[in-house]
């Protein structure tokens, strides 16, 4: 199988079927997904548990069988029932809305649906399953899919029992193991707004998980008061707000209830917040942003701390639609995992927070009072500026980013490190602007790999200029060797055997076979065995060499015929057959002594030329040094286990380790080429 979506780094699950996954994706067994209730995971009434006979016509209980799940259709006329009181000897295997149900049985063994709301009771029979999910893990549809997606890429082939006919056991589907992406993005970014009293907005279908994130995300916190709403264009403000008070209006005065609503609620989470009407618009507006309820003729300084609004899309360009959308300062985006073979979208499990762990009111307070303790250097500041910069020169106003924006991004910037106990910001830190800096989602990945690059580079000190610049100075100093390899007529110049230039590799001193292969020189000295089936010449001598494959200057001066060791077959003219082991190149001139030498240059004019090439390069060097050492440094940061970049999601920390490993490589070899063209102009200057 192939991998399933796009990430920087992969790992081997350990499982057959499925082949590698990302680097940052767990694998959990079906049972860890369960919900934490009685007989969650269980299987149809065995044998003579649950007969023909026990079948009657209007019985108060259904029998859900397999085929309602293979072909989805539910119809109640179709239904087996059983007695109340058989169905009390079989409770375990009942079954509820919502709950999944999996053929146990038969060809479509695996195949799984999510049980509707039913108007009697019901258990499974014997050729199916049941488990009921925890979807603060699995969203019911999502772990369908994936069942779906096992089946097809041949998962199940190790575990079912095909004796008679295919079957499933309840045992080993407890066992089966399931990767499980983490939504660690959402679930980190979620709560530093949180922390950070700032709003945050998820983008994504429905079934996403978004609801179930924000309900978590209130329970990290201690004694907060939670209020949650799905908005239409029908919904009232009095459904978010709290009803008009009677007593004050009979006093000719407007004012709401507000006890046990929005504005009574230290989190808030409003579904399909961009489909609110006018007036509740108006409202929110000064919610999210100054904290303040108009309440008829008062303001009020309301509890709310962090507006969390999901959206199945982004809003149209409509002046208050847009002024909403920016009072969302962490905006992130949620997908199904795009790859057909598993679709699935999984908040990972996370454990019961006791009340005693939980975040205290007075911490955030805490933390926010020590805010401007937080030391940011210049440098940092600058590439935040830069980032800036190079979003809007891309973009312009179509991802402008408003003096307000950043106000707020550097406060968050400090409630980031502060919380994870440092004192002073660091460049990773910088990785959160990849859910703080963009406004339009086609212009995401754009946007992150402006700043990728800002936080691995150093300013103008970029690997690509100096690549660049490299080849630069590579061409200028071999410009002047242009004509090295050609004579006045534009032939290319070569040495003989004896180091003799020689301005036509065609010259008469060469021999070449009838393929037209040039193998021997005349003037060899050393020995090699050479195998000559004679032809035409039947005595004689071979006074002549090849160059091997390894270099090696071989010959051979005997009397014919001798034996041959070879691996590549030539016909010399004369003979009929010739294998020899090698094949001869022309040797180039490659000493600048001897170019200077055959076409009378003085050097001398040539080095001062060289000197100021080589002062340029040497420059550039330690500007690659300076690189490699910063590189270096961040990965060594970002290895050690005190690095303290608590907020920053595992994917994100993951994808720019590899990057930095990559830019190392670029470098390294950036150097090499550097090292090498110094080399060669210290030795044209030093001769």
């Amino acid at each position: 199988m192939g991998k399933l979506e796009k990430y920087s780094s992969y790992k081997d699950s350990g499982v057959e079927w499925l082949g590698e996954i990302p680097e940052h994706w767990d694998l959990k067994p079906i049972k860890y997904l369960k919900k934490n209730i009685k007989n969650a995971f269980v299987d149809g009434p065995f044998g003579s548990s649950l007969k023909t006979e026990h079948f009657i016509q209007d019985g108060q209980v259904y029998v859900v069988e397999s085929g309602f799940i293979t072909t989805g259709k539910f119809k109640y006329k179709d239904f087996k029932t059983i007695t109340e009181k058989h169905f009390k000897t079989i409770e375990r295997s009942s079954c509820t809305e919502n709950d999944v149900i999996i053929a146990k049985i038969g060809a479509n063994y695996g195949m799984a649906g999510e049980l509707p709301k039913l108007d009697k009771k019901s258990v499974v029979s014997g050729n199916s399953l049941k488990i009921t999910l925890d979807n603060k893990i699995i969203l019911n549809s999502v772990f369908v899919k994936l069942l779906e997606s096992v089946k097809r890429l041949g998962g199940y082939n190790g575990i079912v029992n095909i004796s008679a006919q295919p079957a499933l056991s309840l045992g080993t589907l407890n066992n089966l193991r399931l990767p499980l992406p983490p939504r660690e993005e959402q679930i980190k970014m979620a709560l530093l707004a949180a922390i950070s009293g700032e709003n945050i907005l998820f983008i994504g279908p429905p079934g996403t998980g978004k609801s179930v994130l924000s309900r978590r995300i209130t329970n990290v916190f201690s004694n907060v008061d939670y209020f949650e709403y799905l908005l239409t264009k029908f919904t009232t403000p009095e459904e978010l707000f709290g009803p008009i008070s009677i007593k004050e209006l009979e006093n000719d005065k407007f004012h709401r209830n507000i006890e046990g609503y929005l504005t009574d609620s230290e989190i808030v989470f409003l579904d399909e917040v961009f489909k609110a009407n006018s007036a509740i618009l108006n409202s929110l507006l000064t919610i999210m942003n100054e904290r303040i309820y108009h309440n008829g003729y008062q303001k009020e300084n309301i509890r709310t701390k962090i507006v969390i609004g999901a959206s199945n899309e982004l809003p149209r360009e409509e002046y208050e639609l847009d002024a909403l959308y920016d009072r969302f300062l962490f905006r992130e985006k949620i997908n199904y995992i795009e790859n057909t073979k598993l679709l699935f979208n999984i908040i990972e499990e996370i454990p019961i927070i006791l009340e005693n762990e939980k975040i205290k009111k007075q911490e955030i307070e805490s933390l926010n009072n020590l805010v401007n303790t937080i030391v940011i250097s210049d440098s940092i500041i600058e590439k935040i500026i830069k980032i800036k910069e190079k979003i809007q020169e891309r973009f312009g106003n179509f991802e402008l980013i408003s003096d307000r924006r950043i106000v707020k991004v550097i406060k968050v910037l400090k409630i980031a490190a502060l919380s994870s106990g440092r004192n002073k910001l660091v460049v990773f830190d910088l990785l959160l602007l990849n859910y703080l800096f963009w406004k339009n989602e086609e212009n995401i990945q754009e946007i992150r790999e402006i700043i990728k690059d800002e936080i691995l580079d150093i300013g103008f000190l970029n690997i690509e200029k100096l690549n660049s610049l490299y080849e630069k100075w590579n061409t200028h100093f071999n410009s002047f060797f242009k004509e090295q390899k050609k004579d006045d007529e534009g032939n290319l110049c070569y040495f003989d055997i004896n180091k003799n230039i020689t301005l036509d590799k065609k010259g008469s001193i060469h021999i070449k076979d009838s393929m037209g292969h040039y193998i021997f020189y005349k003037g060899f000295r050393e020995h090699v065995k050479i195998s000559l089936e004679l032809g035409k010449f039947d005595h004689g001598y071979i006074d002549s060499g090849i160059r091997t494959l390894d270099k090696k200057i071989v010959w051979k001066y005997e009397f014919s015929p001798v034996e041959v060791v070879s691996n590549f077959n030539n016909i010399l003219e004369g003979y009929e057959k010739l294998t020899i082991e090698g094949i001869h190149e022309p040797i180039m001139i490659d000493s600048f002594e001897e170019y200077f030498k055959y076409y009378k240059k003085n050097k001398v004019e040539y080095i001062s030329l060289f000197k100021e090439i080589l002062k340029n390069i040497t420059f550039e060097m330690e500007k690659v040094k300076s690189i490699y050492n910063d590189l270096i440094l961040k990965r060594e940061y970002l290895i050690s286990e005190e690095n303290n970049i608590l907020w920053i999601p595992r994917k994100d920390l993951i994808d720019i380790k590899n990057s930095i490993n990559i830019k190392i490589s670029e470098v390294e070899k950036l150097n090499l080429s550097y090292s090498t063209l110094v080399f060669d102009l210290e030795k044209a200057i030093n001769g």
